[in-house]
């Protein structure tokens, strides 16, 4: 009975996403690896399994790139790093997701063998070495969007036909696939409200697993009129450690408030005039100064530097901008507590009403990038940092008045002229 069990529990009907036979004919897949463990692997990946009776099963990547390449990072930030179409086995591509640990789904499309022709015949055009590479950029040319507009093509644009109108923003699409918190937290603070619109279209299937999903429920019209489904079978073939991206982008807003308002409550020690509260709020008021002007700092440049969609100037500099580096010393002059942190007083207090005015000017229709978890960090310990140095507001120690120098000697007395 324990061995009928077993049985049961680890049998699996046989899965017929496997190579094509010579019955089958012609049989084109789309693969969909999950999320891995590197920076560059986060989003997912999406290739071309095209698998041809007579053995040659190739998978066709566009996610391929020489990391030895000059000036990696500026070309990125520019639109400019070269990615190229590699192809290989279809057994190298799944080997790999075993390695990594990554989820791989497989889709085979019903294509009428005209159209698998046509792809074949346009994946061969593009894998030549003057067509193979192109210029990355993460919203509208990566491994996804190369896959998704050939189909688009070869199918008379039944892809176009069919995606939603509407979708969520590529804020939410990138936030939700980031499951490191400190990546979360600086996509979030350093993109604009560029990233906060709406995906239309064709773009509603920007990653690797919403066009999974958005070919799932996709129809194709056949040549004799008969209306299929676009997608004939989905197998899982392997499940990976992290497997499939979230449906929704985590806010992280209640942990944030809570330790917004610790951090907050920890600062105002300083107002209270004990010198133990002053140095814990000095060196809170260092750190949020170097957290925040750091930040600030690094999205300024980026805004300097790249040509990407989605950097630029945006609503969190109201909280966090290169002018919140004066905290720096502001805090460390709180600390010492130092005459010539008094100069600084203005600045620390002109930072707290941009707090304010963060705040107040989500009630105008203009000001709608989504911001709320940074708002919710920044604002309270900036509010508590201006309220302490507007309430212990250094000035130099008061000197008593020296006494004028007593008299030492007499006057000299008067004496009579004699004649």
């Amino acid at each position: 009975m324990t061995l009928l069990l077993l049985l049961v529990a680890f049998w699996r009907p046989a899965l017929s996403c496997e190579p094509a036979e010579a019955r089958d004919g012609l049989q084109a897949w789309v693969v969909t690896t999950g999320p891995g463990a590197e920076l560059f692997t986060r989003l997912g990946h999406t290739a071309l399994w095209i698998s041809d009776p007579d053995g040659r099963d190739r998978v066709f990547n566009w996610g391929a790139f020489d990391p030895s390449q000059d000036n990696l990072a500026g070309k990125f930030l520019n639109g400019e790093l070269e990615y190229y179409l590699m192809t290989e086995p279809w057994q190298r591509t799944r080997r790999r997701a075993v390695r990594n640990d990554r989820e791989l789904i497989v889709q085979r499309l019903d294509l009428p063998p005209e159209m698998l022709s046509l792809l074949r015949a346009q994946l061969k055009t593009a894998s030549l070495p003057e067509n193979k590479s192109y210029a990355y950029n993460w919203l509208t040319q990566n491994c996804t969007s190369k896959v998704r507009d050939l189909i688009d093509r070869i199918t008379g644009e039944a892809l176009t036909a069919q995606a939603d109108p509407v979708g969520p923003s590529a804020r939410h699409e990138v936030l939700r696939h980031l499951q490191s918190f400190p990546l979360w937290f600086g996509w979030h603070f350093a993109t604009s409200d560029l990233t906060d619109l709406p995906l239309q279209g064709m773009q509603t299937m920007l990653a690797p697993d919403a066009f999974m999903e958005g070919i799932a429920g996709m129809s194709l019209t056949w040549p004799d009129g008969e209306v299929r489904p676009l997608v004939a079978e989905t197998c899982t073939l392997e499940t990976g450690l992290r497997g499939m991206p979230r449906k929704q982008a985590p806010s992280h807003i209640p942990p944030l408030g809570a330790a917004s308002l610790l951090l907050a409550g920890l600062i105002s020690l300083g107002g209270r005039g004990s010198r133990p509260g002053r140095w814990l709020s000095g060196l809170l008021t260092l750190i949020l100064g170097l957290l925040a002007g750091t930040m600030g700092l690094a999205s300024s440049v980026l805004w300097g530097a790249s040509t990407l969609e989605g950097f630029g100037p945006n609503e969190n500099w109201w909280v966090a901008s290169p002018a919140s580096l004066l905290l720096v010393p502001a805090g460390l002059g709180l600390c010492f507590a130092a005459p010539w942190t008094r100069h600084f007083v203005p600045w620390v207090k002109l930072l707290g009403l941009g707090a304010c005015i963060a705040v107040l000017s989500k009630i105008l229709p203009m000001a709608d990038q989504d911001n709320a978890a940074i708002l919710t960090f920044f604002v309270p310990p900036l509010l508590a940092v201006a309220w302490v140095f507007h309430r212990w507001s250094p000035t130099p120690p008061e000197h008593p008045a020296e006494a004028p120098e007593a008299a030492t000697q007499a006057p000299p007395p008067d004496h009579e002229v004699e004649a």
